[in-house]
């Protein structure tokens, strides 16, 4: 019988790569709402958080809704379709029970970190 050998460094590596392309596109998508909404100082109202604050949070990026409340956003992407699934961590699961009414969860399936779509 044989096995199959697993890559798990490489296979974190991608995941890891495809988390970060999956943020900067929304990061883009929010500089794009905001500026659309009118918002001046977008710098003040849009963050990186995770790479600001650190991973582990529980969220990837602050914003503003379309009413200038702040949110917090959780950006899950995968290569698979809508039915692939994905990891929510402790810090996410926690977040977004802590902060129900800021908390959002961004999930982009179908996603093509080179294409970045």
């Amino acid at each position: 019988m044989n096995g199959n050998v697993v890559d798990f460094e490489k296979k974190q590596k991608a995941n890891s790569r495809l988390g970060k392309a999956g943020e900067h596109f929304i990061l883009d998508r929010e500089r794009e709402k905001l500026q659309n909404l009118g918002v001046k100082r977008i710098n003040k109202k849009l963050e990186h958080s995770s790479v600001i604050k650190g991973d582990g949070i529980g969220y990837d990026i602050t914003s503003r809704d379309d009413k200038g409340k702040e949110i917090f956003i959780e950006v899950k992407a995968t290569t698979g379709d809508f039915k692939t699934p994905f990891f929510i961590t402790r810090n996410e699961l926690y977040c977004s029970q802590q902060h129900p009414e800021k908390y959002r969860l961004y999930r982009l399936y179908n996603f093509d970190a080179k294409a970045k779509k």
